[in-house]
Formats: C-alpha cells, sequence, structure tokens
C-alpha cells in the first residue's frame, strides 16, 4: 500500500499503482534483493538527491544511461525532492577527470556529493540487458545492481533486480514489456518501491 509520504508527479501514480499489482502476480524471486549497511533513519530524509552514472556491462549500448534516467525520472516523482540534473551531475565528473564508467572511491563521492549539494548518491550497474526478436513477441531481459551512498561516501544498502517480460505475462498479458526502455522502467520502478515498502527511502511530507 502506497502511503501519504511518496508523492508523485502526473501519471507517475498509476505506473507505480501498476508495478504493485504486476508484482502481486510475479513470483517472489523475481522481486528485487536488498542488502542494508546503514539504513537511513526517518528523520534524515533526504531533500536532495543525484543518480551518477550507471556503469553498463551489459551487450545493450544505451542501457547505462537508459538506467540512469529511469532512475532519476523515478525520483523525481516526489516533488519534494531535488534530483540533480544529468547535465550537472557529468559536468562534476568532467571536473574531477572521473570517467563515467569507473567506479567513484569514497573521496571521489564526498566531492560529487558536495559539488551537487546531494545528501544520497544513487549509483547502478547493468549487469546484463537484451533485446531480442521471438516468434511471438521481443523478448526483454534486465538485471542490474543499485547502491545507495550518503553524502561521505558511505554505503547505506545495495539492492540487485532481474527481470524479464515474460514475467508480467501472468496478469492477462496486460502490460508486458515489448522493448527494453518498457522493462527498465518497471524494473526502475519496481526498485524504488522496494526501498519505500522497507522504509529506507520515503518522500518527505513537506
Amino acid at each position: 500500500m502506497i502511503t501519504g509520504r511518496w508523492i508523485f508527479k502526473a501519471g507517475a501514480g498509476a505506473a507505480l499503482l501498476l508495478t504493485l499489482a504486476l508484482q502481486q502476480v510475479a513470483c517472489s524471486s523475481a522481486l528485487p534483493h536488498s542488502q542494508a549497511y546503514r539504513p537511513l533513519p526517518l528523520a534524515e530524509a533526504p531533500r536532495s538527491l543525484a543518480v551518477l552514472p550507471v556503469i553498463d556491462h551489459g551487450d545493450h549500448p544505451p542501457g547505462g544511461r537508459l538506467l540512469m534516467l529511469l532512475l532519476a525520472d523515478e525520483l523525481a516523482a516526489c516533488r519534494q525532492w531535488r534530483v540533480a540534473l544529468e547535465g550537472d551531475v557529468m559536468n562534476v565528473y568532467r571536473q574531477l577527470r572521473l570517467p563515467p564508467w569507473q567506479v567513484p572511491d569514497q573521496h571521489q563521492l564526498q566531492a560529487i556529493a558536495g559539488r551537487l549539494g546531494a545528501e544520497l548518491l544513487i549509483a547502478g550497474e547493468v549487469l546484463a540487458m537484451e533485446e531480442r526478436p521471438a516468434a511471438d513477441l521481443t523478448r526483454t531481459m534486465l538485471e542490474v545492481r543499485v547502491r545507495v551512498f550518503d553524502r561521505h561516501g558511505r554505503q547505506l544498502w545495495s539492492t540487485s533486480h532481474q527481470r524479464r517480460g515474460e514475467d508480467y505475462r501472468t496478469l492477462l498479458h496486460f502490460g508486458v514489456p515489448h522493448t527494453i526502455s518498457g522493462l527498465a522502467r518497471n524494473a526502475a520502478g519496481e526498485i524504488l518501491t522496494h526501498w519505500q515498502g522497507k522504509e529506507w527511502l520515503l518522500c518527505p511530507d513537506s
């Protein structure tokens, strides 16, 4: 159940409600799996976040940037959060002479957070991404890992998630993603819903 602390822009609430419905019919093994290191206290609800360039280990060249933009878009659904623009993030990477395919160390994460004024940093990796034609439909598959850091560069938690387009077939063929972008959007929404359910990342009330 979505609480009143989660605020959506137009259309985002309906998409996340669909995500929750799909989760009810999908097998539990397909849901996100997380490991907490330093859960964020509710009293420290962040107001500013930044999504870092997603490192792509898959065979789908635009996959990393696609996931980065989708995560930022899903986070921006909470109007109370200030989500750093992609251009500003990439500008800081250039200032630090940090390649977007390189994992920042703790000192670099601190510098990135400081220059962007971000309280939380979201870092992701595409482990696998596939979109291939099949006889009946285009088959899609996505495996990602997303990690969350505080402004001091300390890891708070990490989440792994794997999805196939066929996972959604059980709901009377409704909502089956035929493109990798559709599957990635579903996965990004499910990850954020998973965090909200654990009360790790809730939209502030005001």
